[in-house]
């Protein structure tokens, strides 16, 4: 119970910096564009986090193997949230008449939220957990 507090706190700070920085991207890109440069910004913050503090007790992994385990995880993860932002930015928009200016940080946050426990369950039990998958990878 304990783990999945500090995924909280990282997973959470990671999605400050996923949700902040999509504005700055969306100065320069799309919507849709934005909401997935911002994704692997926060991405990147949360594997730095949840390996050092959150999954610390995994030992023997080396980087290159959590990582990419960890970046499939965050693939689906992406598409979630990209997937939930768009549905939930057209749902508040056109039916529940929102303006643009709150539906956009709505719909961002919807799909942040989304993936949160979906990308938990993945990375406890498949990115920092020895299940062999890593072989799997080479192999394929």
């Amino acid at each position: 119970m304990f783990k999945i507090f500090l995924y909280l706190l990282a997973s959470g700070a990671a999605a400050l910096v996923n949700f902040g920085s999509r504005f700055m991207y969306n100065l320069f890109m799309d919507f849709w564009v934005s909401v997935i440069a911002a994704y692997f910004t926060g991405m990147l913050v949360n594997y730095v986090l949840s390996r050092k503090y959150v999954f610390s007790s995994y030992a023997g992994a080396t980087t290159a193997k959590t990582l990419s385990k960890f970046a499939i995880i965050a693939f689906l993860g992406l598409g979630v949230t990209t997937v939930v932002s768009l549905l939930a930015l057209d749902l508040f928009q056109e039916r529940f008449a929102v303006g643009e200016s709150m539906a956009k940080p709505l719909a961002h946050c919807l799909g942040i939220g989304t993936a949160f426990v979906a990308s938990f369950l993945g990375h406890n039990f498949l990115t920092f957990r020895a299940t062999g998958f890593s072989r799997l990878l080479k192999r394929g």
